[in-house]
């Protein structure tokens, strides 16, 4: 990894942990001194000394645990390795597939990927973090990454715990890619691959306008926007400003009324529905401008179906249904969704991994146009485990 330069203020704190590490002062895996130890020898603040170690933890030596501390790593970047008996770091041809959603549509959307890892001349492991045995399943990984760094790890899924874990090793000759994260790029150097959700958004409201609705509503977890032409919502919401110029493309901004409802986070507790949020839902869908479609992520559709039959809609009757992201309910024959191109996704994975690749390389953010997945009549999605090898 190319050496970042530092204020000469972290240089006798750096440099001197850089002597001692090599000389094997501090051995692998032994925890540092303290940073306020650090920064009372060293005569710095606690946050210079935060600093330094950070410094430390990007040229490979050390890696940092926000609640225990910092430790050296157990396998140094080579430059460190031939003045003594540290092992030199290897890399293997192999790609690490880490699961992080263990559902039975998690693995169909994953399969398209899984086939194309299996056609490359990479040694595929497929690692399931999702359950109970998540963390033994982290440290089995750790140390045979140790032993030799893969060529690549693709995680799917947006695990923060499995992210963060991830990041805290030191794996300079592994590219990292991120998939059906839906999120942008937090970490340096990570690649993602994720569906463009703006256009999935654009793509069923299209939908139902092509259905002749002129009534559209929105669940969101937006709590306090009303006004879906300010621009505070522009900038707080691309989903409905994707949606709000699909109906301007076709000069129907005044013929389309837009509705967004606010589920926000606290409808779903480990009680049940939030009784205060079901009752604004019903008021919503049986008010006299209630919406004929709805558009909104699967798990919130489901709180809109159980509102729906409790004020006697029936649903693809007198309220029509779109999902955006998971599947299931398209797959499930309940109503059509916009989803990931889960074929598309694993090409742009695979030419990932094909391209040249270094540790100071620019990450890439992409995003993957999505699917129409219609609503089909009898289908069965067998469970498939991905037992972790």
């Amino acid at each position: 990894m190319n050496a970042v330069a530092i204020s000469p203020m972290l240089e006798p704190l750096v440099e001197d942990m850089v002597r001692r590490i090599k000389a094997g002062e501090y051995k692998s895996g032994q925890r540092l001194p303290t940073l306020r130890r650090l920064a009372d020898e060293y005569s710095m603040s606690v946050v210079m000394a935060r600093k330094a170690m950070l410094h430390l933890r990007d040229r490979g030596l050390i890696r940092v645990h926000q609640r225990s501390g910092c430790y050296v790593n157990k396998v140094l970047p080579n430059e460190f390795s031939d003045s003594n008996d540290r092992p030199r770091l290897k890399v293997r041809p192999a790609v690490f597939l880490v699961i992080t959603r263990d559902t039975p549509f998690a693995t169909h959307l994953l399969m398209p990927t899984i086939t194309a890892l299996q056609k490359t001349r990479l040694d595929l492991s497929i690692a399931n973090c999702a359950g109970p045995d998540r963390d033994k399943q982290l440290a089995h990984l750790f140390r045979s990454w140790q032993v030799a760094s893969p060529k690549a790890i693709v995680i799917q899924g947006a695990a923060n715990e499995v992210w963060q874990a991830i990041a805290e090793q030191y794996l300079p000759q592994t590219r990292i890619i991120c998939t059906y994260g839906g999120v942008g790029s937090t970490h340096r150097g990570w690649d993602y691959v994720n569906p463009h959700e703006s256009q999935m958004y654009q793509m069923a409201c299209e939908y139902l306008l092509d259905r002749g609705h002129q009534s559209i509503g929105l669940t969101t977890i937006r709590r306090n926007t009303r006004n879906f032409k300010s621009a505070e919502l522009r900038q707080v919401n691309r989903h409905i400003l994707a949606m709000v110029d699909a109906c301007e493309r076709r000069q129907l901004s005044h013929a389309v009324k837009m509705h967004y409802f606010p589920t926000g986070q606290t409808i779903y507790t480990l009680s049940g529905r939030h009784p205060e949020h079901m009752q604004q839902l019903k008021a919503w869908l049986s008010g006299p401008k209630r919406p004929t479609g709805i558009v909104g992520r699967p798990f919130r559709l489901d709180t809109v179906k159980i509102a729906a039959e409790q004020v006697g809609l029936k649903i693809g009757r007198d309220l029509e249904l779109i999902g955006v992201g998971d599947p299931t309910a398209a797959l499930l024959g309940e109503y059509p969704c916009i989803s990931e191109n889960p074929e598309l996704v694993a090409q742009e994975i695979v030419r990932l991994i094909d391209e040249p690749w270094s540790d100071d390389h620019v990450a890439c953010d992409i995003r993957i146009s999505p699917a129409f997945v219609p609503c089909q009549s009898h289908t069965t999605i067998e469970s498939t485990s991905l037992a972790a090898s």
